[in-house]
């Protein structure tokens, strides 16, 4: 085989961002199959069936939050692809161990509905799968730019990109380092670390506009 086989231009992006799709659609949609029916016999009256339901808003918190997570993570991943020029090995090797977390994303959500919100062990496991996606989304972006695979690395939106995945890692260890203080404040802690990002996002846009 000659060099110009293996060349990275050979690697079909195309292929990739179907592959990734799919993983984002299978994964989202398997978040759902968490929450169960209340087992309940057909006659029972309705406040037994609310108090039934209402015990299970931990399931469906956890699946509104990591919708919404998962969904960033995919609006994030499709942003990187469409600035990519073309993509090599290690960039597809990258972005399979992205997607290797993504593929976690049930499981750690199932952990977090499956007990109460202040299990230190379950919140470890969930945010430690979110800390896993955004240091693999930034290994991949940061090779990208090292590499010169972007199609424009000086747009205002990649580097508007970059503080976006950068900040979110450091939300992540923040949140982590919150577990063993106090668990009943990880998820405000969480949304709270997001405020600084989108303090500097406004701030860039604002500049931009002025420019």
């Amino acid at each position: 085989m000659d060099d110009e086989a293996l060349a990275p231009s050979e690697w079909n992006k195309a292929r990739l961002e179907a592959l990734s799709d799919a993983v984002f659609a299978i994964a989202m949609t398997l978040l759902v199959l968490e929450i169960k029916v209340p087992e309940l016999d057909r006659h029972v009256d309705a406040a037994t069936l609310w108090r039934a339901v209402r015990a299970l808003w931990p399931v469906f918190f956890s699946f509104v939050v990591t919708f919404l997570l998962t969904s960033m993570f995919w609006f994030w991943h499709h942003v990187s692809l469409h600035c990519i020029r073309r993509v090599d090995s290690v960039i597809v090797w990258l972005n399979l161990g992205f997607l290797m977390f993504v593929s976690l994303a049930p499981f750690s959500t199932a952990m977090l509905g499956s007990f109460t919100l202040r299990q230190p062990v379950s919140l470890a496991f969930y945010f430690g799968n979110q800390l896993a996606l955004g240091l693999m989304l930034n290994a991949y972006w940061i090779y990208a730019k090292r590499q010169r695979l972007l199609a424009n690395a000086d747009l205002p939106v990649v580097q508007r990109f970059s503080i976006a995945i950068q900040a979110q890692p450091i939300s992540c260890l923040v949140t982590l380092a919150m577990i063993p203080i106090d668990p009943r404040w990880c998820f405000r802690v969480f949304a709270i670390a997001q405020i600084p990002t989108a303090i500097l996002i406004r701030r860039r846009l604002r500049a931009e506009k002025r420019a």
